[in-house]
């Protein structure tokens, strides 16, 4: 069996997925419906990188073995429409922390982690971290942070604590050996704005290690806490086989292609890290009053990873932004629960700061809401529909309301560079219109295939006037790079 044979198999038992309405009810009968209990719970996020929607055992991969990430599903809720609110790293990451689409707060692409560029998560945005520390709670980073282009202080960009963060533990970027590029044994993690030095293990691992430690002998436990935990895995490059753990590459023998193997394996491994992180939870007695999110930064670029969606990282098709989504919060989240209600990233402010009893900033638009009505078997109302855009790769722009989803191109093609953020790419970001709409029912149609853009023509007009409004909206409101701060730099390029 060669390798495209192999994934051609995949894909067919990657193709259908059950797709449904939240069960009758998403509250344990253990509890009442009341969120906002005496003690604040903790609270848990745990994001993957580039990590396709097929990719975990519970979301019908066939050959990946994640039974921790199975487990933490069948303890809570999956959601089968939980989208990252970017098809790219830096931006999700901005809207995560936020509540906001991440081109209000000029976050319109990946930030280079060579020293010198000069986008970053500006210090005027209100990040989930700060708003929980006003109400009591501890704050703590770990792992990839991308929302400046150096740890550094010296280079002076604003770091995790100046946006909340009581500790940090982690990198700019991927984590890497800056001998040899690769990922497993590396030196460029920072603690406290402090360089670590060379580390041994795998970067989950070494993150992992650093938020049990950090739990059971670094924080108040006098207080709630919030931890955002980023893992590097399974961003390329992948690691060679002989790099990987023998007994997790045991698991995906021939006639499985090694570069497959060596992708599963590399899932398999965070889920074994999450598995010993979720067991120290338990161990310390904090399961039962933690809210723990499982979610992933965007889609993935590997092939069938994303089945049965369309597109991949970058691209504002499904395949781009909807990923594996996982909440537990035990006597509150019915186990086995499946909920196709859309979810994204920046809903998880509004939702923590629900949990917290911290509000949300009143003086600038927050595009996400809580969805702890979910859990109560009610709908939430969104004022501002779901909206993505990424201005590198085509389809640029999607808006999703109900079971439509809109998605468009920018008027004319942007010059062929990386995905990094040049200079020029500001003024094409603030000329460019929306065009070339199609429309799509994403619940009849999860692979995109039927465009009814002309037999919708009024379902078409409306969500285009949105999308055309809103993205003038948030384009207008977002920071402009003046062409000062690139010169002197690579990022210089007209």
């Amino acid at each position: 069996m060669n390798r495209r044979q192999f994934l051609k198999q995949c894909s067919a038992f990657t193709g259908a997925l059950i797709f449904s309405s939240c069960s009758d009810s998403l509250i344990s009968q253990k509890k009442t419906a009341k969120l906002t209990a005496k003690k604040k719970p903790n609270i848990i996020v745990l994001l993957a990188d580039d990590l396709g929607y097929s990719d975990l055992g519970c979301y019908n991969s066939e050959y990946i073995k994640t039974p921790n990430l199975d487990t933490l599903a069948a303890q809570g809720i999956k959601f089968t429409s939980s989208y990252a609110a970017a098809p790219l790293c830096s931006p999700a990451r901005a809207a995560l922390l936020t509540g906001r689409i991440p081109a209000r707060s000029a976050i319109y692409s990946f930030i280079p982690v060579e020293t010198g560029h000069p986008i970053h998560l500006k210090t005027n945005e209100v990040t989930i971290a700060s708003l929980l520390k006003n109400v009591g709670y501890e704050t703590a980073h770990f792992g990839k942070w991308h929302l400046n282009s150096s740890m550094n202080p010296a280079d002076d960009f604003p770091q995790p604590d100046d946006h909340g963060f009581d500790y940090s533990f982690g990198t700019c970027g991927a984590a890497r050996d800056n001998t040899n590029g690769k990922s497993i044994d590396p030196d460029n993690y920072w603690r406290n704005r402090s360089a670590v030095g060379k580390l041994s293990g795998y970067p989950c691992e070494i993150v992992v290690n650093d938020a049990m430690n950090w739990l059971e002998n670094k924080r108040d436990k006098n207080k709630p806490f919030f931890q955002y935990i980023c893992f590097n895995e399974p961003h390329n490059p992948i690691l060679e086989a002989k790099e990987m753990p023998k007994d997790i590459m045991k698991m995906y023998p021939p006639p499985i292609p090694e570069e497959d193997a060596r992708y599963f394996a590399t899932v398999t491994t965070l889920d074994q890290q999450i598995g010993r992180f979720l067991d120290k939870i338990k161990k310390l007695n904090l399961d039962e009053n933690t809210f723990v999110v499982f979610a992933s930064d965007n889609g993935p670029l590997r092939d069938f990873s994303q089945n049965p969606l369309r597109g991949y990282k970058s691209q504002c098709y499904e395949g781009g932004i909807r990923t594996p989504g996982i909440i537990r919060f035990p006597g509150y989240t019915k186990p086995g629960t499946e909920c196709d209600v859309p979810i994204s990233f920046v809903d998880f402010a509004p939702t923590f700061c629900e949990l917290a009893g911290a509000k949300m900033p009143t003086d600038r638009a927050i595009d996400g809401v809580s969805i702890l009505p979910i859990f109560k078997n009610k709908k939430i109302v969104r004022k501002t529909p779901l909206f993505w855009y990424f201005f590198r790769d085509f389809p640029q722009a999607a808006l999703r309301e109900g079971d439509w989803i809109m998605v468009a191109r920018l008027d004319s093609e942007i010059p062929k560079t990386q995905h990094r953020f040049y200079c020029s790419n500001m003024h094409f970001i603030r000329e460019k219109p929306l065009v070339s709409f199609e429309l799509y029912n994403i619940k009849n149609d999860i692979g995109q295939q039927n465009n009814l853009a002309d037999s919708k023509p009024e379902r078409f007009k409306a969500m285009k006037k949105k999308m055309v409004d809103l993205h003038k909206e948030v384009i207008a409101e977002g920071y402009v790079w003046p062409d000062s701060d690139f010169e002197g730099t690579e990022w210089e390029m007209k």
